[in-house]
C-alpha cells in the first residue's frame, strides 16, 4: 500500500514540484496519486522504508542534502533550484481587524477607572480601561454605563496590538469626570492612581498607557 506521511509527502512534492498546500483536498489527491504510481508491486516494505529514510535524513525540510539524494537526477524541485519551496506552507490566516476606544477617565483626585475584563475572550480576567464600542459617542456611552458625565480631551495616537487571530487598534481617549461625584469601587471596578502600586494583572498595552499617564497627566 502507498504511504504518505510527512516525510514522504515532502519527497514527492519536491520530486514532482507539486504546487499548493498539502492540506488542501486537491493537492492531497495529487500526492496520493503519485504515491500510488511510485509504489512497486513487490518489496513494498523496503520501498516504503527507503522513502521514509530519504525524507527523514536527506530531503530535509530546511537545507535538504540534495547532493546525497539518490532521487536528485529526476527531482524537478532540485533542477529548478528551489526545493525548499515545496511543499507549500500552510497559508496564514487573515487576522480580523477591530478598533476600540479605551476611555481613560480621571476623577477629581487624579485616579483613573479600571475594570476587570470578562474571564473569557482577549485579556480574560485582566484589568483594563472601560472600552467604548466603535461608532458610539464616548460621553453618551459613559453616561449610560456609569451614570456620570465626562469631558473628553484630545485623543492620543492609536496603539496597534496584534493577536494570532486579531489586529486590534486601541484608541486611547483621556477624559475627566465632571464634578466630584465618583463611582463606587467593586470586585470588578477600581480607581487607580498612576504611579502607585497596582497589585493587579493588566494587559501589556494598558500597562504602557498607565505609564504614559504617570508621565503625562491630563
Amino acid at each position: 500500500y502507498p504511504i504518505l506521511d510527512g516525510n514522504v509527502r515532502r519527497v514527492l512534492a519536491r520530486y514532482h514540484a507539486i504546487d499548493g498546500w498539502p492540506g488542501k483536498a486537491d493537492v492531497t489527491r495529487r500526492l496520493w496519486a503519485v504515491a500510488e504510481r511510485h509504489t512497486p508491486g513487490e518489496d513494498v516494505g523496503d520501498y516504503t522504508q527507503a522513502m521514509m529514510d530519504i525524507g527523514a535524513e536527506v530531503c530535509l525540510r530546511r537545507q535538504p542534502r540534495c547532493a546525497a539524494c539518490p532521487l536528485a537526477s529526476g527531482c524537478r524541485a532540485h533542477r529548478e533550484g528551489n526545493p525548499e519551496q515545496y511543499p507549500v506552507s500552510r497559508p496564514r490566516r487573515a487576522r480580523h481587524r477591530r478598533a476600540t476606544t479605551m476611555v481613560m477617565a480621571r476623577d477629581h483626585l487624579g485616579r483613573v477607572l479600571l475594570e476587570r475584563r470578562p474571564a473569557t475572550g482577549i485579556w480574560g480576567g485582566l484589568w483594563s480601561f472601560p472600552e467604548c464600542p466603535a461608532g458610539r459617542s464616548p460621553e453618551r456611552w459613559f453616561r449610560e454605563q456609569f451614570g456620570l458625565e465626562i469631558k473628553s480631551g484630545a485623543p492620543w495616537d492609536s496603539v496597534p496590538h496584534g493577536f494570532t487571530h486579531l489586529e486590534l487598534e486601541i484608541r486611547p481617549l483621556p477624559a475627566k469626570l465632571v464634578g466630584t461625584t465618583t463611582i463606587v469601587e467593586s470586585l470588578d471596578r477600581v480607581w487607580y492612581k498612576p504611579g502607585s502600586s497596582l497589585g493587579r494583572g493588566v494587559a501589556a498595552p494598558v500597562r504602557r498607557l498607565l505609564e504614559q499617564l504617570q508621565d503625562h497627566p491630563f
